[in-house]
């Protein structure tokens, strides 16, 4: 019978998991966050969560869906759906949560697959995860810049053993690029270029 491993957690572990919770208290411990755009944000993903109750005959008076697939939809989609489980209050901070604590893990995750010597660089992630555009409201930027770190952090690590499945989740990260910011796509598509060229 094999003995079962222990993960052993280091002190830095300790840290970047304090680091994360504490980086969660500006959001859960008030009932509204302030940012700009944040309740239209809720305000848009509530109105296309209730657009075909037959209820809401009014929305769709005043409103016109456009399924158009352009990007910034993932902050509305992701909203929407998050609707039909918590109130729309929470889904913001569900979402805000996902910005600032993505910013750090993907750029960890990102220096851990390139380069493990400069992994400290990813506190850098927690320092800038509260930065001027999440408190704007924009959280289609917000969440493209996780997922940007996180699809390059992939493509670097899997470029010599691409397989069938392994494009698959590449193609998966590149359209949850494009469906949250398109400057975000346009600087991996540029990024992906050079390092492939």
């Amino acid at each position: 019978m094999s003995a079962c491993k222990i993960p052993i957690i280091s002190p830095w572990h300790l840290l970047g998991i304090l680091l994360l919770l504490v980086h969660l208290l500006p959001i859960w411990i008030v009932t509204y966050f302030p940012t700009q755009d944040g309740p239209s944000h809720i305000y848009n993903a509530q109105v296309f969560k209730d657009y075909h109750d037959h209820q809401n005959y009014r929305i769709r008076d005043v409103y016109q869906l456009n399924l158009t697939p352009f990007p910034n939809w993932a902050s509305h989609l992701l909203l929407a759906f998050l609707m039909y489980v918590f109130p729309p209050l929470i889904c913001e901070k569900i979402v805000l949560s996902l910005c600032v604590l993505g910013l750090p893990l993907s750029l960890i995750y990102f220096l851990w697959i390139v380069n493990k010597e400069k992994l400290i660089l990813g506190l850098v992630g927690f320092i800038d995860s509260y930065h001027y555009l999440l408190m704007m409201g924009f959280y289609n930027f917000s969440l493209s810049v996780p997922i940007f770190f996180g699809a390059l952090g992939y493509w670097w690590r899997y470029k010599h053993q691409i397989t069938v499945k392994r494009l698959g989740i590449f193609c998966l990260w590149l359209v949850m690029i494009y469906f949250s910011h398109f400057q975000s796509c346009f600087c991996w598509l540029f990024r992906f270029r050079s390092l492939v060229s």
